[in-house]
């Protein structure tokens, strides 16, 4: 299903982040932040504080 998303984003011509390819390495996806908080409010959101302190990742592209 992302393969799928990511090719009619970019199809439309639109930066796609991919927030997978930044919480996942292999088959280990984040389950905590750095001080052993966990990352999730629940099973698919990621906390307020996880987001704003360490997803640095989505910065760039939504500056664009």
């Amino acid at each position: 299903l992302n393969d799928r998303l990511k090719a009619i984003g970019s199809a439309a011509g639109v930066e796609v982040i991919d927030a997978i390819a930044n919480l996942c390495e292999g088959d280990q996806c984040l389950r905590t932040m750095p001080d052993g908080a966990p990352a999730y409010k629940d099973g698919g959101h990621l906390r307020p504080r996880y987001t704003r302190d360490f997803s640095v990742w989505i910065d760039p592209p939504l500056r664009r």
